[in-house]
């Protein structure tokens, strides 16, 4: 008797919380600079939570797509309820 388990995790939602993060703290100097010259270091700061932003969300996207293409891929029934399974197979050769 052989048993297989396997386990999924999927990124994309770490990865929009990552971003939102970023952005939030991005906002939290702007809003603490607002009328006033804020410093290189504060400067560099900020550039760097909005690259996070930029960059986490590019992530997001992307692992998205291939959360979607894997489930296509294991013809999970549940996950893609619309889709019959010439549908699946058609997405899972992607």
């Amino acid at each position: 008797m052989t048993a297989k388990m396997s386990m999924k995790h999927n990124f994309s939602k770490q990865h929009i919380r990552t971003a939102a993060y970023f952005s939030k703290c991005a906002a939290e100097i702007e809003s603490a600079s607002i009328g006033t010259k804020i410093s290189e270091d504060m400067c560099s700061q900020h550039r760097a939570y909005i690259t996070g932003t930029i960059l986490s969300s590019v992530a997001a996207l992307e692992s998205s797509i291939n959360e979607l293409y894997l489930e296509a891929l294991d013809h999970n029934p549940h996950t893609l309820k619309g889709l019959d399974s010439v549908k699946l197979a058609l997405l899972g050769q992607f």
